[in-house]
């Protein structure tokens, strides 16, 4: 958002959910809780895209049952204040999208939950035909990545040693986030010889247990 023309374009940040310090503690939220913030966000968010300035809601969902549901009840209160909406599926549980599938009543939702979005994004070809194979206007769904767009963000000041590449991961680090994947990789580097240095950059439940790891590849340049 910081990239945008401020000239032409206004955004406004809205989070759901608790405190991201959940994400460093196996802490246990429950049905209750869920249920109140649930309630506090509909209203506080209601409330927000109830004003003229705002044309557009982007909503960063997933293919699971609980956040379909929550995403989409923000997308109906979006379409009930007029507002386009465009609706970024950021993640993709397989298990969950045939467990839907396998149910008439929760296939038919998510059907008319998708038709009702002006943009569908998700991350790979393969998801884009599967909401095709539903009935999803092909036209409505944009393959898109969440890489970063490293060209923009070069530093003049930095200098990298000749012949020397620096490969980063910067998530949390839960196992669902691909670090060990990733640790995997780099020993594989290390072990054909590239010059390269590795950063891991988060923190959560794993973190103890990849710098054990780390340690146990003797990666020293990570």
């Amino acid at each position: 958002m910081n990239n945008f023309d401020k000239n032409k374009v206004s955004s406004h940040y809205f989070s759901y959910g608790v405190s991201p310090n959940w994400y460093l503690d196996d802490i246990k939220i429950n049905f209750l809780s869920r249920l109140i913030t649930f309630i506090k966000k509909t209203y506080l968010f209601s409330k927000l895209v109830n004003h003229d300035y705002f044309n557009m809601v982007h909503l960063n969902s997933g293919m699971s049952q609980f956040t379909l549901f929550r995403d989409g009840f923000f997308s109906i209160i979006s379409k009930f204040f007029s507002k386009k909406v465009i609706f970024f599926i950021h993640g993709w549980d397989e298990k969950e999208y045939k467990i839907i599938l396998a149910n008439r009543f929760k296939r038919s939702l998510l059907i008319k939950l998708f038709k009702l979005q002006d943009k569908i994004i998700v991350l790979s070809s393969d998801y884009k035909n599967k909401l095709v194979d539903l009935g999803i206007a092909r036209s409505v769904i944009e393959v898109s990545t969440t890489m970063v767009e490293c060209t923009k963000y070069n530093s003049k000041k930095t200098k990298m040693t000749n012949n020397e590449t620096m490969i980063i991961f910067c998530s949390t680090l839960f196992k669902e986030k691909g670090p060990y994947e990733f640790l995997e990789a780099m020993k594989i580097l290390r072990d054909e010889d590239y010059n390269f240095k590795s950063y891991i950059i988060g923190d959560g439940l794993e973190k103890n247990k990849l710098v054990e790891k780390a340690k146990i590849y003797e990666m020293g340049n990570i």
